[in-house]
């Protein structure tokens, strides 16, 4: 019996969903164990397969290629088609769960396609665990975004993950990017003359919290800082502004109920 990972995948393109349908057919058969997923790319976003499967065989090279035959890539075939299938070394993701993780980290966006063998819910909650733990948090894993590529990358972005990308916009795209947690702020943003400190924090807060990153920040770390600095002012009140916003507020409250009280005295008197 193996623990495998397999990764099939074509250079510089999508890889056909019939594929993944073959591959399913031929698990339900073969597999003891499996997750499938239709997945994309961290870089390019093109379309591949990524698994995980135990099953009963001799030798994984004479599995390469009854899963070429199946799938129909020839072993001679173009040097574009490529095929990856290795033996899971039991440390981080590379163990049943973690790759059972790892295979789900694309769901719920729209290319995201999967499919289970013989595992469990509870398994599936392990695994997303422990993608975040080995998986999301490794920096090495995301692409960063420079004054050279950001807008071939929001471009990429904005066509393979968003589902209405017609109603959306260049900074609100980037921020989603960011939000996804597979790109991250090139030090390039910081390479300027004198170096703002509202962007060196923002740039900080999106490598670090990149959930709660936000148009303003957006505007702050890549279009400049004039209008997010005077968003943050108002985010940033302090208590005792705060306190003196709520006194005057009070005295104002004062001396409009004075002058209320006044208008009922002269109204009494001239009733007299």
């Amino acid at each position: 019996m193996f623990d495998l990972s397999l990764t099939i995948g074509i250079l510089g393109e999508n890889i056909d969903d019939k594929v993944f349908e073959l591959l399913v057919k031929w698990l339900e058969q073969r597999a003891e164990m499996a997750v499938l997923a239709l997945e994309r790319g961290d870089t390019f976003l093109h379309l591949h397969v990524q698994g995980m499967l135990r099953i009963k065989t001799s030798n994984t090279r004479i599995l390469k290629r009854e899963i070429k035959e199946v799938i129909g890539l020839e072993s001679n075939g173009p040097v574009s088609e490529s095929m990856c299938l290795k033996a899971l070394h039991k440390k981080g993701l590379h163990t049943i769960i973690g790759l059972i993780g790892y295979c789900l980290k694309d769901e719920g966006t729209p290319h995201f396609k999967s499919y289970t063998r013989n595992v469990t819910e509870e398994q599936k909650a392990e695994g997303r665990r422990m993608h975040n733990i080995y998986g999301a948090s490794e920096y090495k894993h995301k692409l960063e975004l420079t004054p050279a590529n950001i807008l071939g990358r929001a471009l990429q972005f904005r066509k393979y993950r968003v589902k209405n990308p017609m109603s959306i916009t260049f900074r609100w795209c980037i921020a989603e990017m960011i939000r996804s947690g597979q790109y991250i702020p090139g030090f390039r943003w910081l390479t300027t003359n004198k170096i703002s400190k509202l962007r060196a924090e923002r740039i900080w807060h999106a490598c670090t919290s990149p959930e709660c990153v936000e148009v303003p920040d957006i505007e702050a770390i890549f279009f400049g800082v004039e209008s997010a600095a005077r968003y943050f002012e108002k985010q940033e009140e302090t208590e005792e502004q705060k306190a003196r916003r709520a006194s005057d507020a009070d005295k104002d409250e004062d001396a409009d109920h004075e002058d209320d009280e006044e208008a009922d005295d002269q109204q009494a008197q001239m009733k007299a």
